[in-house]
């Protein structure tokens, strides 16, 4: 049987994505405050999770794929298509989770629960330089190249072999352009992690 996972970070017009925030932040945050969930976190930035198997168990569609309607309420309501948007569809994979797993604890620097997250305008503007620092790879120097490359072959273990050339540039080098964009257009953004029906 066939299934897919998505991650979409999308840019939203504030005003509409602020009727469903509450629902979706308290989803969130009470994800998050899960003791296990919280042990995990610290398991995976100990080193932990060599195998992606084990990562994905623990960091797969969760926290927003609870409420799914909700997530395609706010999206019908208050997408800016005008705008840069990330959406990645893996076959049989998360492709979140495969995000974090490729770059690490140190690299995955996204607020809310490994692709789950509700921001405010300001909150994007609050978080544009440490996504922008983390996900800029120093290409010109050996070193940085060595690292995204790296990540990229991480990337593809994850995604099962059957992700598409732009899925993999969309994941690893696509989410500055989207921070930067709605950071500059006054937009929130609204990140999902899901199951899509």
């Amino acid at each position: 049987m066939s299934w897919f996972g998505l991650m979409s970070v999308t840019p939203m017009a504030p005003e509409v994505l602020e009727v469903h925030r509450p629902r979706l932040q308290r989803a969130v945050e009470q994800f998050q405050a899960i003791p296990a969930n919280d042990e995990t976190l610290r398991f995976w930035r100990a080193g932990g999770f060599t195998e992606f198997e084990g990562f994905a168990e623990e960091t797969g569609p969760s926290a927003l794929d609870a409420h799914i309607e909700t997530v395609y309420q706010a999206w019908n309501a208050g997408r800016i298509a005008t705008q840069p948007y990330l959406a990645v569809l893996a076959r049989k994979s998360y492709p979140a989770s495969a995000l974090a797993w490729a770059v690490g604890p140190d690299r995955f620097v996204l607020p809310g629960w490994f692709g789950d997250f509700v921001l405010t305008p300001e909150q994007v503007r609050d978080t544009l330089p440490q996504v922008e620092h983390a996900f800029s790879w120093p290409t010109a120097t050996e070193y940085g190249a060595a690292e995204r490359a790296e990540a990229e072959r991480r990337l593809r273990i994850a995604l099962g072999g059957e992700e598409e050339e732009e899925d993999v540039k969309a994941l690893l080098d696509g989410l500055p352009e989207v921070w930067r964009a709605a950071a500059a257009n006054g937009l929130a953004l609204l990140g999902a992690h899901l199951l899509p029906s």
